[in-house]
């Protein structure tokens, strides 16, 4: 339900800030995740604080995000799935990318398993190596990533070789 963080991100080598993160909670139960007149009052607020990307991880609250950073023309990165394929037409162009979690590669890798007769019960991380996160990538975000595609590729390649380290808690960033 964080829409980011009061943190600075630096560019390993220079320290120098590059972002700056805002953070808000619409709540901590079950509720906060349907709340999209709460997501957009969120997002308003962000706005006018200076935010010009505005990420969500609020479930149904993100419709309100959505609706709200679009009517400012500011853009959103989306959460799961590639929101850019259920928001309304007039809204897609403000919708940068999604964090997408590639649930299908996890399903198919673990009945791939059992076909295969060698499944092992336990917990079975689907990360970037395995292909079980990414971003969305589409018609409608194509023009805006194609000059950074190729360094977020590098990027991704770092992250899975072990060259980059993704922060996993608030204590791991500096």
């Amino acid at each position: 339900l964080k829409f980011g963080s009061w943190l600075y991100c630096r560019e390993p080598k220079t320290l120098t800030p590059i972002f700056r993160f805002y953070s808000d909670n619409i709540g901590i139960t079950g509720d906060a995740f349907k709340d999209p007149v709460k997501g957009k009052e969120l997002t308003l607020k962000q706005i006018k604080n200076g935010a010009d990307v505005i990420y969500h991880a609020s479930g149904a609250s993100g419709v309100g995000l959505i609706e709200a950073a679009a009517s400012q023309k500011k853009f959103v990165i989306g959460v799961d799935s590639d929101q850019s394929l259920t928001a309304p037409e007039a809204q897609r162009p403000y919708i940068l990318t999604s964090m997408l979690k590639r649930v299908d590669t996890a399903v198919f890798e673990t009945i791939k398993s059992m076909v295969e007769n060698n499944f092992k019960g336990g917990y079975k991380e689907f990360g970037l190596k395995e292909n079980g996160v990414g971003y969305a990538e589409n018609e409608f975000n194509k023009d805006l990533i194609a000059d950074i595609k190729p360094r977020l590729e590098e990027i991704k390649t770092k992250i899975i070789n072990g060259e980059i380290k993704v922060p996993t808690s608030k204590k791991e960033i500096k």
